[in-house]
């Protein structure tokens, strides 16, 4: 036996609904986030394009991520809580709504204050509704409203962000042991987990010997950076380089050099490992002066800035880029005892092997 709709059987079907005014904002979000670009909740409703969810758990996850990235980017955004009723009437309120400052700051209207502090439900089907749902959201403060939906909803959001950077999900501060025999400058270390450095656009150079925990600070940076709502990339130096020479092959070189220079914290490991090619020699370059100033590098590196020079087949364009590194770059020395060791698979305490 079919199942009667919704407002066939008396029952009222409740939406929650995120309005999104511009299509580049909801794509560069959607893109961000790794959602489909088919995804069949999205639709244009009222002139504005929608993301529609209901109670699901999961849609509700995918929503509140969306809106911490558009939040994050200063895109506006609103919520209505849409009402599905008899005869194909809906009803609509919106609770809560987020636009820049400068949106907020634009002259509205006087307007005489409602008489209750409730906000009622509007049939938008009539000029009534419309027009006391348009005075209450003149009302709305983005800040005081994002900040009751926000806490603790943008966990999702975070985890695609670190996943799509290919950051190490065991690489976070908090999981570092702290009671590892290495030592590192403390105060800097202090310093760069504040993330002024990617504030100013300036540079890391993590330097130590092999095994002392580079690559784990190196994420843990990342991790960071992503919960604050930026946007990271973590990369091998071989392998970028690979696919540097590999995407001149297919002519997407220019693609592939847009991402590496577009995203906020590009987190290059092992680098100075190998002598490098004239080909990698030029690429390398390219990403060292093309984000100087204009974007942060984390290197991690078991030889020191002065080293690297060799390393390079060009040494004009070696001192080149360097020199804009070295001239912006915060230097964290790590030494001490292998890190690795404490990374390695075991039984947890209390745990016993089978018998």
């Amino acid at each position: 036996m079919a199942e009667k709709d919704p407002a066939e059987s008396g029952r009222r079907l409740h939406v929650t609904t995120l309005l999104v005014a511009s299509r580049r904002a909801l794509d560069n979000a959607l893109s961000e986030l790794g959602f489909a670009e088919d995804d069949d909740r999205i639709v244009e409703h009222d002139g504005r394009l929608a993301f529609l969810t209901c109670s699901h758990e999961e849609d509700c996850d995918d929503m509140f991520a969306l809106i911490s990235e558009l939040s994050s980017r200063g895109e506006s955004w609103e919520l209505q809580s849409r009402i599905d009723a008899e005869a194909g009437r809906a009803i609509y309120q919106s609770f809560a709504r987020y636009r820049p400052v400068e949106a907020v700051d634009a002259a509205v209207e006087d307007e005489p204050e409602p008489d209750t502090p409730e906000s009622p439900l509007h049939d938008v089907e009539t000029a009534e509704g419309l027009a006391a749902l348009k005075r209450i959201l003149k009302r709305i403060e983005p800040a005081d409203a994002f900040a009751t939906i926000r806490a603790g909803r943008d966990g999702r959001a975070t985890g695609l962000r670190a996943e799509r950077g290919h950051l190490d999900p065991e690489m976070q501060l908090e999981r570092w042991d702290a009671t590892a025999k290495v030592t590192y400058d403390r105060a800097l270390w202090n310093e760069l987990v504040s993330l002024r450095f990617l504030e100013a656009n300036a540079h890391v150079a993590i330097v130590g010997p092999v095994g002392v925990g580079k690559t784990f600070l190196a994420h843990a940076l990342g991790h960071i950076a992503c919960r604050r709502g930026r946007s990271a990339l973590a990369l091998r130096s071989d392998q970028l380089l690979k696919t540097l020479k590999h995407a001149r092959l297919d002519n997407t070189h220019e693609q592939e050099l847009r991402k590496l220079l577009a995203v906020e914290l590009l987190i290059i490991d092992d680098f100075g490992l190998d002598a490098l090619d004239a080909t990698e020699s030029r690429d390398a370059y390219e990403i060292f002066t093309e984000r100087h100033r204009a974007g942060s590098i984390v290197v991690t590196s078991n030889r020191g800035p002065d080293e690297w020079l060799a390393t390079f087949a060009d040494p004009v364009r070696a001192q080149s880029a360097i020199d804009r590194f070295t001239s912006n770059a915060y230097d964290l020395v790590v030494d001490g005892e292998s890190y690795r060791k404490r990374l390695k698979p075991g039984l947890k305490a209390g745990q016993k092997g089978a018998a």
